[in-house]
């Protein structure tokens, strides 16, 4: 699910946060979703910006942590029976759930493998004698390519330095 906001990083001149989820993107959620349950199948999704707060124990304090109106994602979600998402934007290795009127959603957080330190996580369905299925979670690091390390920790650094940098530029050349 594409939940980056392509025109407000182009109109910031900056990498901005928060996200978003489009209205034809719903539409098209709502059609492959529907025909996943007319089949009888299960969907896990992936998107970038968590649709439950990962932080602050699940309120939306940290708005910009979270896509926007995520109760509604998190509802629309649940309706179409999703149990899990995959998200990303934090970095971090954390599993957050939802607990809604009309069921439960889990939002899984995973690292970023280009940003330090190179964490990714490993998902698994596991089927029992009764046919029962459940979804095992892991995670792992990379350690082992020569100074890999080094230059993640430099391109995060940088990074946020270059995001700061032009945003204070952007703020500073408005009020003047």
């Amino acid at each position: 699910i594409d939940s980056i906001s392509y025109f407000d990083n182009y109109n910031n001149g900056f990498p901005w946060p928060n996200g978003s989820i489009q209205t034809f993107l719903y539409q098209w959620l709502e059609e492959v979703l529907d025909s996943a349950g007319r089949q009888g199948k299960k969907v896990l999704a992936a998107i970038h910006h968590p649709v439950i707060n990962p932080v602050g124990g699940g309120t939306q304090s940290f708005s910009s942590l979270t896509v926007a109106a995520a109760d509604h994602v998190v509802d629309f979600l649940i309706r179409h029976n999703v149990p899990a998402v995959f998200s990303g934007h934090t970095h971090a290795q954390n599993i957050t759930m939802k607990d809604w009127v009309n069921g439960k959603l889990y939002d899984i957080g995973t690292g970023a493998l280009p940003v330090f330190p190179h964490m990714y996580r490993l998902a698994e369905i596991v089927t029992d004698s009764d046919f029962n299925q459940t979804l095992q979670l892991d995670w792992a690091e990379i350690t082992s390519l020569p100074s890999y390390r080094e230059r993640g920790e430099e391109f995060y650094r940088t990074s946020w330095e270059f995001a700061v940098y032009n945003r204070i530029e952007r703020t500073r050349d408005n009020l003047m």
